[in-house]
């Protein structure tokens, strides 16, 4: 499999706009990790439990729980958003994007970032014909895990009631915990792969014949992904095929 990068299709500020609202998005959530911890010291555990009727070392996992969810979602919000000022890694920022959704200023930054989409460098994968045959099965599985995991989501918070009681020995959390990380990362591995451009390492590459305008010389180039650069080699004269 070989890799090559193109730059982007056009320049813009929805990367730099995008990754501002994202850091704001990932500072909120990592203050709210930290005043949702300090609430074990400001309201005592065994008052908690004893008013949400449950024991002291549930209140204690909720809130260890809750606050390191929190607190991983604007790390990650963190990067996403460096990430996209810096116009690298477009999918790493939308899934920043995702994990601080929950914050408006993560919306904003998200939906920005979708705007600006083609201001991220492109990339093109050659892949021998077993390659792309895995490739395949691997986006199959992938969508089949994206969809599955966003059926449980919708079916958990539909039905709470059916979901936490005797039936599925209170399911609600433990299936929301693990169903909705495996939607925004699938979700965010299928927007990535669809930036890619699929070549075969098996079929000779297209070529076409250009004049130059300088020496009035003939020459061949390879076609590859407009915007691309030319250069005569008979005089040296360098163009962009648009």
């Amino acid at each position: 499999m070989e890799k090559r990068y193109y730059p982007p299709k056009k320049k813009g500020n929805w990367g730099t706009v995008s990754g501002f609202f994202l850091i704001i998005g990932a500072l909120i959530s990592i203050i709210a990790s930290i005043f949702f911890a300090a609430t074990i010291w400001v309201y005592p555990p065994e008052e908690t439990a004893q008013a949400a009727d449950a024991t002291v070392e549930e209140v204690i996992a909720v809130v260890a729980i809750v606050t390191t969810i929190l607190l991983t979602y604007g790390v990650c919000g963190m990067v996403g958003g460096i990430c996209a000022i810096k116009r690298r890694f477009w999918s790493i920022a939308f899934l920043g994007g995702l994990l601080c959704l929950w914050t408006f200023f993560g919306l904003l930054g998200t939906i920005f970032l979708c705007v600006g989409r083609d201001e991220f460098p492109t990339i093109e994968v050659k892949l021998t014909k077993e390659e792309k045959e895995k490739d395949e099965l691997f986006g199959k599985i992938l969508k089949m895990l994206t969809v599955s995991s966003i059926v449980i989501i919708v079916l958990v918070l539909a039905f709470p009631t059916y979901f936490g009681g005797k039936f599925f020995g209170g399911l609600y959390y433990p299936l929301l915990l693990i169903c909705t990380p495996i939607f925004m990362i699938g979700l965010t591995v299928l927007l990535a792969r669809k930036r890619r451009i699929i070549s075969s390492m098996d079929v000779e590459s297209v070529t076409i014949k250009l004049r130059c305008p300088s020496c009035k010389q003939i020459f061949t180039v390879e076609v590859k992904p407009k915007p691309f650069k030319v250069k005569c080699p008979h005089c040296g004269r360098e163009g962009v095929i648009k």
